[in-house]
């Protein structure tokens, strides 16, 4: 029925281009959309809600309806608080419900689908700074495999999937992307940046229409050797910079717009990573050239840039700057592993600030008052969640910037988040609440001035911190996989799951109420779990120890504690485990690589082998004779075929009483074990 529909959406969008003798790319846009629609799982893998979320830099935003939008897995969410439920982007899963594309459309951008490609976790995330326009409900996001989505911030509906291109389809993926914020106009502009480690492609699209169905790509470039863990269009423009030349052979070109593309200082985006690397990006004509970062005196270099956020220029611009004079110059506010803001005006570091005890995790723009005083919202791997107004200094020069508050987030927020540290943060539109990502997979909302806080998604921690300060190795942090190890349905309530994760924790959730019940911290990863005691007690094990011990489990009061430990050890680590229905006996499963003992060739047939063996041979080495070459001796060495190594199931019992292992055969037949 799904393919039916989609072959019909895909004949109707024909038929209304031929109809309105449109230009092509009207017929492109609309089989875009028509295929979007049936960006659905297929039957039997219907997510019905989303626990947890990415804990990579800048994995948040608030959209113009005032939900909140991530990346978990490799899935693009929408979280709607009131109603408590999800809408998800699918457009970095692989793509199996929909009909092939036809050929004639197979070669645009838009209607090219990525198949044959595995499923990767998104690992970074942006979106248009204006969320209040109608061009800026879009977000993009990328992968490690090298798929970058452009998807509807509101309606998680996917509008275009970017072809590699070369750029982004290398081994390292996507290591950062940066929206334009459209202007409230057509010609919205996409910046992505690839995770390889010797050159980091640089890629600029455009969007012709606006609404992201049409990618264009308009300039390419290399940033060069180094990590690349930031890229940040430079600020919200009053006026675009740019516009759109004519379009050929599926490449727009950039035109500039009036003096203020001529502006001192002025550029387009920015990239940046380890080793103080920072590169100011201008386009010119259709090409990208890059401009280094230089420091005014006495303002030492960053060691490493992690996140960085484009500023107005009439934060520091007198009054005939902010009425669109030339002169004025861009700012940009640049978070470093040292803690420390960088304020640059143009492409000089006028003033690096120490914000943070430890690395700046994120960084946000944000309008403070009703004058519109440009502050700048940053939070940290020590917890500290900060606002900062941005001026000048008195008597007019260069940019400050002046703390106006701090909020403590592994103290202040109820309930309070595993691990203090955060990973990043979302304001809404009008600045009265943040949206907290800790590095524990919480989500929490804040009031800004209240300062009440409520904690609305949980999920098992991954088990890498989320924010690189540095290091060796190429491509960028990204989103990590969850580290659920093992799960198990209660044995008589259906509506319960309990699981267990690598960050040491057991979580009780209700499948009705889309939510974690019941949190508890065990002090070691999570091996296996099993319900015991008729659903009143969970089996835990441990690793890599392989310690056993039971969780008590109050389902009236949802209260869990940690009893005392059953078995000491288990060699090797069980997989699985099972408990009796008595509570006595204990199954634990484990599954081993086995060699499989040497098969024999039949004679016959390994004498053949080996005279076919010695035949080549002479004829490689110039040999006309292939009478004593050893035929013996190859069909001995041929005679042994070594098979591949295969799993095997091994199960071992234990006793809950006394904690010793017992022998297989000692366990009686009646012993009945939870499935």
């Amino acid at each position: 029925a799904r393919e039916q529909a989609a072959k019909a959406a895909e004949e109707n969008a024909r038929t209304a281009a031929a109809d309105a003798e449109t230009d092509p790319k009207v017929v492109t846009r609309l089989l875009a959309l028509a295929q979007a629609d049936c960006d659905s799982p297929p039957p039997g893998a219907v997510i019905k809600f989303t626990h947890g979320i990415a804990t990579f830099r800048g994995n948040c935003g608030v959209n113009a309806d005032g939900n909140t939008f991530y990346a978990a897995g490799a899935l693009a969410v929408v979280y709607k608080k009131k109603e408590h439920v999800q809408a998800t982007c699918r457009g970095h899963v692989e793509r199996t419900d929909l009909p092939p594309v036809p050929d004639a459309y197979r070669t645009n951008p838009s209607t090219k689908h990525l198949t044959g490609r595995p499923v990767s976790a998104i690992r970074c995330l942006a979106f248009e700074p204006d969320v209040s326009s109608r061009f800026g409900a879009c977000a993009a996001t990328g992968d490690a495999s090298g798929r970058v989505a452009v998807w509807d911030s509101c309606t998680a509906m996917t509008r275009c999937a970017l072809p590699s291109s070369g750029l982004h389809g290398g081994g390292g993926g996507v290591a950062a992307l940066c929206l334009s914020d459209g202007a409230g106009s057509k010609g919205a502009l996409l910046a992505t940046v690839g995770g390889d480690f010797d050159s980091n492609p640089v890629g600029l699209w455009a969007s012709p229409c606006g609404d992201w169905t049409d990618p264009l790509l308009v300039a390419t470039a290399q940033a060069g050797p180094g990590r690349v863990l930031l890229a940040a269009w430079a600020h919200v423009r009053p006026k675009p910079r740019h516009k759109l030349g004519d379009v050929e052979k599926g490449v727009a070109v950039l035109l500039p717009i009036g003096a203020e593309a001529e502006r001192a200082g002025a550029y387009d985006f920015v990239t940046g990573g380890d080793g103080g690397k920072l590169d100011f990006w201008t386009v010119t004509s259709g090409n990208l050239t890059a401009r280094k970062a230089s420091y005014a005196a006495g303002v030492a270099a960053e060691e490493c840039f992690v996140c960085a956020v484009g500023l107005p220029p009439v934060a520091v611009a007198s009054a005939a700057d902010a009425e669109g004079a030339a002169g004025g110059k861009l700012v940009l506010a640049v978070g470093g592993a040292s803690g420390r803001i960088c304020l640059f005006e143009g492409t000089e570091c006028a003033r690096a600030p120490k914000a943070h005890v430890t690395a700046i995790s994120d960084i946000r723009s944000a309008k403070l008052n009703a004058a519109a005083q440009v502050g700048v919202v940053s939070c940290g791997q020590d917890g500290e969640v900060k606002v900062w107004a941005l001026a000048p200094e008195p008597g007019g020069g260069e940019a400050n910037l002046a703390l106006i508050s701090a909020l403590d987030a592994g103290s202040e927020c109820v309930p309070r988040p595993l691990q203090s540290s955060v990973a990043a943060v979302a304001l809404d539109e009008h600045f009265t609440r943040l949206m907290v990502v800790s590095t524990s997979s919480e989500l929490m909302e804040v009031v800004r001035d209240s300062r009440a806080s409520l904690q609305l998604l949980n999920g098992h921690a991954p088990v890498q911190a989320a924010v690189d300060t540095g290091g060796t190795g190429g491509g960028s942090s990204g989103g990590r996989a969850s580290s659920v190890t093992a799960s198990h349905p209660h044995p008589t309530d259906t509506d319960l799951e309990a699981t267990g994760g690598a960050d040491g924790t057991i979580r009780i959730w209700s499948k009705s109420g889309r939510c974690a019940l019941a949190v508890l911290e065990v002090g070691a990863p999570v091996a296996c779990i099993a319900w015991a005691r008729q659903g009143r007690a969970l089996a835990v094990v441990s690793s890599p120890t392989g310690e056993c011990f039971f969780v008590n489990v109050d389902t009236a009061t949802m209260q869990l504690a940690k009893n005392k430990v059953v078995v000491p050890a288990m060699s090797p680590c069980p997989k699985a485990v099972e408990v009796c229905t008595d509570g006595s006996i204990l199954k634990a499963t484990s599954y081993l690589m086995s060699a499989p003992e040497k098969t024999e060739v039949p004679e016959a047939q390994a004498e053949e082998a080996a005279a076919e063996e010695a035949k080549n041979w002479a004829a490689a080495s110039g040999e006309q004779s292939v009478g004593s070459l050893g035929e013996g001796v190859q069909a001995e060495v041929l005679s042994e075929s070594v098979p591949e190594p295969v799993e095997v199931e091994v199960a071992k019992y234990y006793s809950l009483t006394m904690g010793n292992e017992l022998p297989g055969d000692s366990v009686l037949v009646s012993k009945v074990f939870w499935p």
